[in-house]
């Protein structure tokens, strides 16, 4: 005879997946927040010269993409910075980090210079784009977006 007390139960399991659900979407909606905080930032320490974004990494051809499909998996995202859109595209784009959502939101990763960052809540996610921003080679990419989009601009 089976053993009653250790039974599946699947009503409160399908109570969790609601709540797990809601849970995902609050975190999404907190990192979304995050993001356009630094964009606003950025954008106002910039002068308006420079916006960030993460965006999804599209191959150049459907060779590279299926490529990049079996070696990477289905999609590649990258945090960018960029001098603003002309003609709907986002103009002197450059890449900054890796970015890897994740479907319950945390935890997401950003990749730069080797280094891999997990982040757990809000304020790792915080802390660890402000390290990104003070980088070296942010600051480099950065300052040439800068000197790129004052040279456009004369």
């Amino acid at each position: 005879m089976r053993d009653q007390s250790k039974a599946v139960n699947f009503a409160k399991a399908l109570t969790e997946g609601f709540r797990a659900s809601e849970d995902a979407a609050i975190a999404k909606k907190e990192i979304d927040d995050v993001f356009q905080k630094l964009h606003d930032e950025v954008l106002k320490a910039s002068d308006g010269k420079i916006s960030i974004d993460r965006v999804k990494k599209e191959g150049r051809n459907i060779g590279v993409a299926m490529l990049d499909h079996i070696l990477r998996g289905p999609e590649e995202w990258v945090i960018v910075a960029f001098s603003g859109y002309a003609n709907g595209k986002r103009v002197n784009e450059v890449d900054l980090a890796g970015w890897k959502p994740d479907y319950r939101g945390y935890p997401c990763e950003v990749t730069y210079n080797h280094l891999q960052n997990t982040c757990g809540d809000r304020e790792g996610l915080e802390r660890t784009l402000a390290d990104l921003l003070s980088d070296a080679s942010t600051g480099r990419k950065m300052k040439k977006l800068m000197e790129k989009n004052l040279g456009e601009k004369s």
